[in-house]
C-alpha cells in the first residue's frame, strides 16, 4: 500500500512539468461611460415630384424629448461612471450639454428644445459629438453616440465621391434650393460615422421612419436611401434600430441605454505577472444557469486565473497577494468598496487554508434587477495548500476540499450579511485546480438548499458555477444522476492529471455536467482543432513549447547487452501501446486505486500524512528550492541507480538480516539530500524517510507489475 505515495509524486511531478497557461490587467479603477445624444430638432420637411408637393414629413421632436428622457433614467441606474453629452442638430449642429453626470439637468435642457429649420445636417452633428469625445483624456472609457435620425440630411457638408453615387437608391432626389443630390449629402455623414468608429467610438442609429408612413408610390425610392443612410451610419446591424412604431419609440431608447449599460467590455487583465484580453458583459447572466454559456466560460476563467496569487511581494509578503482579481472585478464594474478578500489571502498560506475574493455590483437583465455575486477561489499560488490536496480522508466527501467548502461558504454568508444585500441575487462561482474542486463543491451545496441568507431570494437557474480542471471531491453515490446539479459545469483537459484526483475507482465524482476539451481519442478532427489553439495559444505572453502530444509510452526491456556494443538499456519506447497522455492517467491512476490503495482506510492510515508532508514541503518552499529538490532528485537517480541495486540484491536476497526496508533506504537518502540541496530546513524528516522508502516499494511493484 506505501507505493500510493510514488505515484502521487509522479502526478505531482507531472502536474508540475506541465506548460502554464498566461492571462491578465486593466489599468482603470472604475468602469466609466461617455454617452453623446445626437438629436434631430428639425422641424416638417416638404417632399415635391415633377414640380407637385407630395408629402410633408412632421418633426419628430416631442418623440426625441420622451425617449432621451428615458434613456437617461436608465442609464443613471447603471454601475459605473456614466455621463451624458447632448447635441441637437439641424441645418447645423449645437452642444445643448457638454458631458455632465446631472441628469436631471440634462432633461431639463432637452425639454427646451424646440424644432426649426426644414433642413438636417447629420454631418455636423456627428462632427460635433467627434470633437467633444476628444476632450474625453481617459482611453479606458466606453465611448457612444447615439443618433436619433430619420435618415434624411439635406445640408452641411456634400461629397460626391463616397459609397453612394447615381446608381444608389433614391439618387435622383436633390434639394431643390441648392440642387445638390441628397446622396452627397449622405457621403459626408457616412465619412463622419467612420471617424468615429476608428477611434473605437460606437455608433448607434435610431431610425425613425414612422413620420413617412404615408409617403406615396412616387416618394418611396427617397425612404429607402433614407432607411440605408440610417443603417450604414451605425457601427453594425446590432447598433441599428429601425422605429416602425412611434408609440415604441421610449421603450428603444431605453434598450439602446441597456445595451450601452451592458456591452461586452474587452479587459485586459493579470494573471500572477502576465497579460491576456477577456470579455466581459452582464449579459453574461441573461439566460438560466442551467444553459452552458461558452463565452462565460471564458470569462470564468480569466476570472479564476486572476484570483491565482499575485506575485507582488514573493513570498514575503502577502498582503496584496489579491490584487490581480480584486482589478478585474473593478474592470468589470464592481466598486473597489464593494470587493473583499479573506484573511487567509492575504497570510502565507497553511496545508489547510483557503483564499477567496468576492465582489457584487447591480445588474439589469432582460429587465429585472438583480445583485450579482461574483465569487472566485484561490486556484495558484497557495504554496502548503497542496497538502490539503491530498488529504482525502476516511468517509464522506474529500475532506481537504470539503473544508475549504465549508470555510468558502462561512465567508459568502458573511460578506452577504456585512454587505447589507437583499432581494434578487445572481451567483457567480469559479476556481481552477484546488480551487475548482472546492468551487464545485460550493455550487452543489448551494445546489442542495444551503441557505446563504434569508433576505435574498434566488433560484438554482441563478447560481452560475464554472470550474476549470476540477478534481473529484463528491461522492459518486450521491450525485449520480441529479439534473439538479446541471447548472456546475467542469471544464477539462483529459491530459491534466489533476482532475484525476481523488479516483473514481475509490467513488468519488463531481457535481454537475463535464466538458472535455478535444483529444486524440475524442475528437475526429482533433489535429485541426489543435492547430487553431496553438494560433492563439502561440500569441500569448510567455507560454512554453506545447508538448501535450509528445507523451511518449515506455516499457522495461533490455537492450544492447553483448559486451563491446551499444551502451546498455533498460527503458524503451512501447509503440505498441502507445497512448495519449490522457489515456495513460486514466489507466494509471485507475491501478494506482485499486491495486495499490484499495480503499480509503488504507490510504489515511499508511499515507495521507506523509504525502501531506511531502507537498507542504515542496509547494510551500520557493521556486528557487522546489527546482533544486527536484534536480537533485533527477541527478540522484541517474548516477546513483546502481546503488539501489546493489541495496536491495544486499539486503533481500543475500543478507539474511537484511530487508526490503533497508534496501530502500537509498531512496529515502536521495530525497533527504534533495531537501538539504535546495536549503529547505522546515520539514519532517521521519516523514521524509518513509516517503522515500514507499517510492522504492512503488518502483518494485511496477516494475513487476506493469512492466510497460
Amino acid at each position: 500500500m506505501k507505493r500510493l505515495f510514488a505515484g502521487v509524486l509522479t502526478l505531482v511531478m507531472l502536474l508540475c512539468c506541465m506548460p502554464e497557461i498566461v492571462y491578465a490587467k486593466k489599468n482603470d479603477n472604475m468602469v466609466k461611460r461617455y454617452t453623446v445624444l445626437v438629436l434631430d430638432t428639425s422641424s416638417t420637411t416638404t417632399f415635391s415630384s415633377d414640380g407637385e408637393e407630395i408629402y410633408v414629413a412632421d418633426t419628430a421632436i416631442e418623440y426625441v424629448k420622451k425617449a432621451s428622457s428615458r434613456f437617461l433614467d436608465n442609464i443613471s441606474k447603471s454601475s459605473g461612471e456614466n455621463y451624458v453629452a447632448v447635441i441637437s442638430y439641424k441645418d447645423s449642429a449645437t452642444t445643448v450639454s457638454d458631458f455632465t453626470n446631472d441628469f436631471e439637468l440634462l432633461k431639463s435642457k432637452i425639454n427646451n428644445l424646440y424644432a426649426s429649420s426644414s433642413t438636417r445636417s447629420i454631418s455636423s452633428g456627428l462632427s460635433c459629438a467627434n470633437s467633444i469625445l476628444d476632450n474625453v483624456t481617459d482611453e479606458n472609457a466606453i465611448k457612444n453616440v447615439v443618433l436619433f435620425t430619420t435618415g434624411m440630411t439635406n445640408d452641411g457638408d456634400y461629397n460626391y465621391s463616397g459609397p453612394y453615387d447615381e446608381n444608389t437608391v433614391g439618387s435622383e432626389w436633390y434639394r431643390v434650393d441648392t440642387q445638390i443630390e441628397l446622396y452627397a449629402y449622405a457621403n459626408s455623414a457616412y465619412f463622419q460615422a467612420e471617424l468615429l468608429k476608428e477611434k473605437g467610438v460606437g455608433v448607434y442609429s435610431i431610425g425613425l421612419f414612422q413620420i413617412m408612413e404615408q409617403m406615396p408610390e412616387e416618394g418611396q425610392d427617397v425612404v429607402s436611401l433614407f432607411k440605408l443612410i440610417a443603417h450604414d451610419i451605425s457601427t453594425s446591424d446590432d447598433y441599428y434600430y429601425a422605429v416602425d412604431d412611434i408609440d415604441k419609440l421610449e421603450f428603444i431608447f431605453g434598450e439602446v441605454a441597456d445595451d450601452i449599460i451592458n456591452q461586452v467590455k474587452e479587459i485586459t487583465f493579470t494573471y500572477q505577472s502576465h497579460t491576456a484580453t477577456c470579455y466581459y458583459t452582464n449579459d453574461y447572466f441573461a439566460d438560466s444557469a442551467y444553459i452552458y454559456n461558452p463565452s462565460l466560460a471564458t470569462m470564468s476563467l480569466s476570472f479564476a486565473m486572476s484570483a491565482f496569487g499575485s506575485s507582488q511581494g514573493g513570498k514575503s509578503d502577502y498582503s496584496n497577494k489579491s490584487a490581480n482579481a480584486k482589478q478585474l472585478l473593478m474592470d468589470i464594474g464592481v466598486h473597489e468598496e464593494n470587493i473583499r478578500t479573506n484573511d487567509w489571502f492575504t497570510q502565507k498560506p497553511t496545508t489547510d487554508s483557503i483564499g477567496v475574493v468576492i465582489g457584487n455590483m447591480l445588474i439589469t437583465v432582460q429587465d429585472e434587477n438583480y445583485t450579482l455575486i461574483a465569487l472566485a477561489v484561490r486556484g495558484g499560488g497557495y504554496e502548503s495548500e497542496w497538502a490539503s490536496n491530498f488529504t482525502i480522508g476516511s468517509s464522506g466527501n474529500h475532506n481537504g476540499f470539503d473544508t475549504a467548502k465549508t470555510n468558502v461558504l462561512n465567508f459568502l454568508k458573511k460578506y452577504i450579511k456585512e454587505q447589507n444585500i437583499t432581494g434578487a441575487v445572481k451567483i457567480w462561482i469559479t476556481g481552477y485546480s484546488r480551487a475548482a474542486a472546492t468551487a464545485n463543491l460550493v455550487g452543489g451545496a448551494i445546489d442542495n438548499g444551503t441557505i446563504l441568507s434569508t433576505d435574498i431570494t434566488y433560484d438554482n437557474d441563478d447560481i452560475y458555477t464554472y470550474c476549470f480542471e476540477t478534481p473529484a471531491g463528491a461522492l459518486a453515490s450521491e450525485i449520480k444522476g441529479q439534473s439538479k446539479y446541471n447548472n456546475i459545469f467542469n471544464i477539462i483537459n483529459s491530459s491534466d492529471p489533476v482532475p484525476y484526483v481523488a479516483p473514481s475507482a475509490m467513488g468519488f465524482g463531481r457535481y454537475g455536467i463535464d466538458r472535455y476539451l478535444p483529444s486524440r481519442e475524442s475528437s475526429p478532427n482533433y489535429y485541426s482543432l489543435r492547430t487553431k489553439m496553438l494560433n492563439i495559444y502561440n500569441e500569448l505572453d510567455s507560454t512554453d513549447d506545447y508538448i501535450v502530444d509528445d507523451f511518449q509510452m515506455k516499457k522495461l526491456e533490455m537492450k544492447n547487452w553483448w559486451p563491446g556494443g551499444d551502451k546498455i538499456s533498460f527503458i524503451q519506447d512501447d509503440t505498441k501501446n502507445n497512448y495519449s497522455q490522457g489515456l495513460f492517467l486514466s489507466n494509471y491512476v485507475t491501478i494506482l486505486a485499486k491495486e495499490f490503495i484499495v480503499n480509503r482506510d488504507n490510504y489515511v492510515s499508511a499515507y495521507q500524512d506523509e504525502i501531506r508532508e511531502i507537498c507542504s514541503v515542496v509547494f510551500g518552499c520557493t521556486s528557487e528550492q522546489s527546482k533544486k529538490l527536484i534536480d537533485s532528485i533527477i541527478y540522484q537517480a541517474k548516477n546513483e541507480w546502481g546503488d539501489l541495486a546493489r541495496s536491495y540484491l544486499w539486503n533481500v536476497g543475500i543478507n539474511p538480516w537484511g530487508s526490503e526496508e533497508d534496501a530502500l533506504q537509498v531512496i529515502s537518502d536521495w530525497l533527504k539530500k534533495a531537501v538539504k540541496d535546495a536549503g529547505i530546513t522546515d520539514y519532517n524528516e521521519s516523514m521524509i524517510d518513509a516517503a522515500g522508502k514507499d517510492i522504492g516499494d512503488l518502483m518494485l511493484a511496477l516494475i513487476s507489475n506493469h512492466p510497460n
